[in-house]
């Protein structure tokens, strides 16, 4: 069993990590569609660009004591039971986003299927679209841009992760 305070240290560690993240991710995205452009399609990619510098610069250690705190925790996160945790939400966003906007689509399309159940789907995510004005169809759209690109984002750090881990 692992000691009080190593847990207590991981613990403090990996919100040390979450903040300084969300410090930098957060405010960059907010500027970035306030005041350059308030399309979300230009701004992909922005955040992802920003971890991966994040993590190539750990691994070459150019980002002293939190550069290394960073990669424990990384590893930490990309080992043992807690990756399941990390990776099947995501993976699970991305089906249901990728059924929503398909089910969206076959609406517009007028496309319908000879199961009764489908046929119900499709018709209440088609109607709620149109009473949103397309927003809905827009806003799925988005979110599933978004856990791609957190999904990569998490993939890179997990092989990156391991590349350190054996060069160490």
């Amino acid at each position: 069993m692992k000691p009080e305070s190593e847990t207590v240290s991981h613990k403090f560690e990996t919100l040390i990590v979450f903040g300084v993240i969300t410090l930098i991710l957060f405010p960059t995205r907010l500027f970035f569609v306030t005041y350059v452009t308030d399309n979300w399609f230009a701004s992909f990619g922005l955040i992802a660009l920003i971890s991966l510098t994040l993590v190539v610069l750990a691994k070459k250690n150019k980002m002293g004591k939190f550069g290394q705190l960073f990669a424990r925790v990384m590893a930490k996160w990309n080992t043992g039971s807690r990756q399941y945790f990390l990776y099947i939400p995501p993976i699970l966003l991305l089906f249901i986003s990728v059924g929503i906007v398909s089910l969206i689509n076959m609406y517009d399309s007028n496309i319908y299927s000879e199961i009764d159940t489908l046929n119900f789907l499709i018709t209440r995510f088609g109607s709620f679209n149109v009473q949103s004005s397309g927003w809905m169809l827009h806003f799925y759209t988005v979110f599933l841009v978004e856990v791609l690109e957190m999904l990569g984002t998490m993939l890179f750090y997990r092989f990156t992760v391991k590349k350190m881990k054996l060069s160490s």
